[in-house]
């Protein structure tokens, strides 16, 4: 029987002028068998809960990777069908990842995508840095690329990234995230 995992990553927002704070979460579990499933917490959205189920299909070793597409419900203040996709290459050090998020009402003809990748290299057991590209878009609002960079601190099952978006510009802010993941 193949290995199951879950996992919690709760990320506070801040220091863009003129919006308040917030806290997005997620917590997921995927199957021995690889099935997965995720609730997210302010992820498309702010108010909006979303529930989502897929399957991971992977590949361990040298080259190591893993994607898993998925579906699901949004509920809040955006409600609809979400579709998304997560996806993990890693080897030796280095590592990237990605996980976007298109959101979509039928019956309102409201949607909208978020995107967030990172390019990152381990230096040591308990420290990494990378680069990320965060991407938002929604109907009827221009696309909004928001790059940045990150350093990570890790030990046993925890790590804590600190991000900063947007670095050159007025509009820099701050991401803290704490999160866990388990493995069975």
């Amino acid at each position: 029987m193949a290995q199951s995992r879950k996992g919690i990553e709760l990320y506070h927002y801040t220091g863009c002028e003129g919006v308040l704070p917030s806290l997005s979460a997620r917590v997921y579990y995927q199957s021995g068998a690889k099935w997965y499933g995720e609730v997210r917490c302010n992820y498309e959205e702010e108010k909006t809960y979303a529930f989502s189920v897929g399957k991971t299909f992977l590949k361990e070793g040298g080259w190591a990777y893993s994607f898993t597409p998925s579906t699901g419900i949004a509920m809040g203040k955006f409600q609809g069908i979400s579709i998304g996709m997560n996806g993990d290459l890693s080897h030796g050090p280095l590592s990237m990842s990605t996980s976007a998020q298109y959101g979509f009402n039928p019956g309102r003809g409201g949607h909208n995508l978020f995107s967030w990748s990172e390019l990152n290299w381990q230096l040591s057991k308990f420290f990494y840095t990378g680069c990320t590209m965060q991407a938002l878009s929604s109907a009827g609002a221009v696309s909004h690329w928001e790059p940045g960079f990150q350093i990570g601190f890790c030990f046993s099952d925890w790590s804590i990234p600190l991000y900063v978006f947007q670095p050159a510009s007025g509009e820099r802010y701050f991401a803290l995230g704490i999160c866990r993941e388990w493995k069975k």
